[in-house]
């Protein structure tokens, strides 16, 4: 369409049209209705030369719209300049490129990318938390290992192996039986779980004495999890993001959306002294930091997969059927297999 402006008699018209038709709008005089801001419009066929007929001021634009223009009260209005259409079919142009990038960005995939890369930078913002809080407690004299560290450690480093194993199949039954969102939702609670019950347990036994063994063995369990369970979740969240981007989206945003979990881990890791040295917090406040945000980045994965169910974009069931051709796969090399050996 091509636009008109009539500045007349104090009021502002606006006309917009096409070779069909012309759109007259009148925005009411302020002085005589303050409270009427709104548009009058009227329609009026177009000449075929694109010329229309348009009503004075002072007939058509009254508290009531005449259903009928007399020819002796109309005026001609010749179309815009060629220069003048040309401007404004690009500002229109503009305008709908400037749209259609904001219904991309509140998109429902686009919003469910959001949620899962915030609760990807959560998920390792807190693993700074947990890291350096299992690290500190775990050579401590007074709940840890102590001076005995320098073989508590490795031993402890070589367990890390066969509990993500562990964790990882667990995983995979949950996967088959339920679908990736519940795999993440599940193993997200399991990581929360553990880690509030060792903080709490860990923080009873230093409260008391002769609980010294105890408190090594719970603080080996907190640091054996806690090396464990980090990959876990971070490679289902990059499995989703990766599952409903496109391969040209992916190269576009996969870098800027590492770098936002590298930034959100460099805030909590220089927050890491300030909370340890809280007399209130200490390093307890750095694992209850690691729940906390653990929690935010439940609730935030599962509304992305939840969006995803909405809206048909939903990674589950693409996963489920590779891994249903992957499993067939394998029984059919087996079957020839055994049939190769039995010939």
């Amino acid at each position: 369409p091509f636009y008109y402006c009539l500045p007349t008699e104090g009021n502002t018209f606006l006309a917009f049209g096409n070779t069909h038709s012309l759109y007259i709008f009148k925005r009411a005089n302020k002085q005589t209705n303050k409270h009427n801001n709104n548009y009058l419009c009227i329609s009026l066929p177009m000449s075929p030369l694109g010329i229309a007929a348009v009503a004075t001021t002072t007939t058509l634009f009254h508290s009531v719209l005449p259903q009928t223009l007399s020819a002796a009260t109309t005026t001609l209005l010749v179309p815009a300049s060629t220069t003048a259409l040309q401007q404004t079919s690009d500002n229109l142009s503009n305008n709908n490129n400037y749209n259609n990038k904001i219904m991309k960005l509140v998109s429902p995939r686009t919003r469910s990318c959001w949620y899962m890369t915030l609760a990807m930078a959560l998920h390792f913002g807190g693993y700074e938390y947990a890291r350096s809080g299992a690290l500190a407690l775990f050579t401590s004299d007074t709940v840890g290992w102590g001076g005995g560290v320098a073989s508590a450690y490795p031993l402890a480093m070589g367990l890390v192996t066969p509990s993500s194993l562990l964790f990882l199949y667990w995983y995979g039954t949950i996967l088959s039986s339920d679908g990736a969102r519940r795999a993440l939702y599940g193993t997200t609670r399991l990581a929360i779980a553990m880690l509030t019950l060792c903080t709490t347990a860990l923080y009873v036994v230093s409260t008391r004495t002769n609980y010294h063994l105890l408190s090594k063995l719970l603080v080996s369990l907190l640091f054996v999890f806690q090396n464990s369970y980090a990959h876990l979740l971070y490679t289902q969240q990059w499995s989703f993001l990766g599952s409903v981007m496109t391969p040209t989206e992916g190269t576009k945003w996969f870098s800027s959306i590492a770098g936002m979990s590298s930034l959100v881990c460099t805030l909590t890791a220089t927050s890491v002294p300030y909370i340890s040295n809280t007399p209130s917090l200490g390093l307890y406040g750095l694992l209850a930091g690691t729940c906390l945000t653990l929690t935010l980045s439940l609730f935030l994965s599962d509304r992305a997969y939840q969006l995803g169910e909405e809206h048909g974009f939903d990674p589950t069931p693409e996963l489920q059927r590779k891994q249903q051709e992957k499993q067939q796969q394998t029984d059919n090399d087996n079957n020839n297999n055994s049939n190769n050996n039995n010939d």
